[in-house]
């Protein structure tokens, strides 16, 4: 049965078990620290060391929440890590699927695989592609010689190898035979699976009169995982290979073809970063949150400035401390939103909560940025000390039925229910002006009091606006550290 894509987001209930073919060793930790860290980083090897040990304890009624609580982690960081030890293969997922059981009480089966030995690691293309790109070829070079065998000086010794006609003598015409007549195009490398792009590529560079010998079975599969890796389009990889490969050349520079790469794909995300902004911009709504599409978002220095300019210009009638507020609800995912309001209250976001919010999620339609406003609304404005289901609920479906699509609507129609409110407590009382309505700041969303008494105008106004943005994001930073 088809597993949905719900179901590989463990719920903290389901239940799950560890299977292991055998311990690992002092070696294959080694191994596990130098050639994946890097690429599944600390919370990866911790998540993956978890799991090994889990495979030789009693598993009946172990839990995914159990691996939470050991772990200090959430869902989040869970599914991140182990989609990380997936992807390397240390970590195989099987999902047990009923039609008469909801995905919660699916068995969920890890099988921990040992790391590659640092021979078959470097055989592959895409780990040594990846582990290129992160940690560079000087770090590759370090593990060479970490792991190289003693030299022999192969000049004192005799070669007594027997040839292949000297064993096969029988078969040799027919095998030289065979190499006389085989096509020297790049049907011979169709061993090694290519992709559609790849393959175009290659077709074209041979009608260019490049040696076809150059491609030879590691280049498709050098060819192949930097594609996967970087997802270069057909003109792009085009465009990399008549960088590298000259028309007379004998032979590939592989770390050029490496370092090639990466600065075309640095290029092309600075391109696409600049190209985002600018289709974001055109999807606020009057300066109201962004889609659901761009949730959470990732600001910059410069876009975090852009978007508090936008949110003051379209609503003037915004404190600084709503503005600061907004742009926390864009930014954070709704984990780790609901844990550091329950931090700022001296607590912490119970499974029941984390479960509700889920649940939530799966039936409103509200933006992701006005969920994680109604969190602060329950807990920090009602001062609820635990998100109950009613009251998500109760909120979520009466915003829902009054179209409100912002934070920003959501703000203006609190204060429009506080007005009248007020008003149906004291008809007697005509006045055409109401008091702001002040939602309390945590401390962890507060921006330094420098910046409260500031307008924006001045070249020394901007210098401590962007000094006070700057610092504001370096604490969210380290939050975002800590949690992880």
């Amino acid at each position: 049965m088809k597993i949905n894509d719900s179901a590989w987001r463990m719920h903290p209930t389901q239940p799950l078990q560890v299977q292991s073919l055998s311990q690992i060793n002092r070696q294959e930790i080694h191994h596990l620290i130098s050639l994946y860290q890097p690429l599944v980083g600390p919370l990866g090897v911790a998540l993956y060391l978890t799991l090994e040990s889990l495979a030789d304890s009693p598993q009946e009624s172990l839990q995914h929440q159990d691996i939470f609580k050991v772990m200090n982690m959430g869902a989040a960081d869970f599914h991140w890590a182990r989609q990380r030890l997936e992807a390397v293969g240390l970590l195989k997922t099987f999902l047990y699927s009923s039609s008469d059981q909801p995905s919660k009480y699916q068995l969920a089966v890890y099988q921990v695989l040992k790391p590659k030995t640092f021979a078959a690691f470097s055989q592959s293309s895409q780990l040594k592609t990846a582990l290129l790109h992160y940690m560079g070829p000087g770090y590759f070079e370090q593990l060479i010689q970490e792991n190289e065998a003693p030299s022999v000086d192969l000049q004192q010794f005799e070669e007594v190898t027997q040839p292949f006609k000297a064993i096969y003598s029988g078969i040799a015409a027919n095998v030289n035979a065979s190499d006389q007549n085989s096509d020297s195009s790049i049907e011979n490398f169709k061993r090694t699976p290519v992709s559609q792009t790849v393959h175009k590529v290659i077709n074209a560079l041979i009608k260019r009169g490049v040696n076809h010998q150059l491609f030879t079975v590691r280049f498709m599969d050098e060819l192949n995982a930097l594609q996967t890796l970087y997802q270069f389009d057909e003109q792009t990889l085009y465009q990399l290979l008549n960088q590298v490969i000259q028309s007379q050349s004998d032979s590939i520079d592989y770390q050029q073809l490496h370092a090639e790469a990466k600065t075309i794909r640095t290029k092309k995300d600075t391109l696409h970063e600049s190209a985002q902004s600018k289709e974001i911009e055109t999807k606020i709504d009057k300066g109201a949150t962004m889609k659901e599409t761009f949730f959470p978002i990732e600001y910059t220095m410069t876009s975090l400035r852009e978007r508090q300019t936008q949110l003051m210009e379209a609503y003037p009638d915004l404190r600084e401390q709503d503005i600061q507020l907004i742009l926390t609800t864009e930014q954070l995912p709704h984990a780790v939103f609901l844990e550091r309001i329950k931090q700022g209250k001296g607590g912490f976001a119970t499974n029941y909560e984390q479960k509700n919010l889920i649940e939530l999620t799966k039936v409103v339609s509200l933006n992701p940025a006005v969920i994680n406003f109604l969190i602060y609304y329950i807990l920090i404005i009602l001062n609820k000390s635990t998100l109950y289901q009613g009251d998500l609920e109760r909120y979520a479906n009466e915003w829902q039925q009054n179209h409100l699509e912002h934070v920003v609507d959501v703000m203006h129609y609190l204060r429009k229910q506080e007005v009248i409110r007020k008003k149906q407590v004291n008809p007697k009382r005509k006045s055409t002006t109401y008091s702001n309505y002040n939602e309390p700041i945590p401390e962890w969303m507060q921006m330094d009091n420098e910046s409260k008494s500031e307008t924006v105008g001045s070249d020394s106004v901007d210098q401590k606006f962007e000094q006070t943005l700057k610092a504001r994001l370096e604490k969210l930073k380290r939050q975002e550290d800590e949690h992880a």
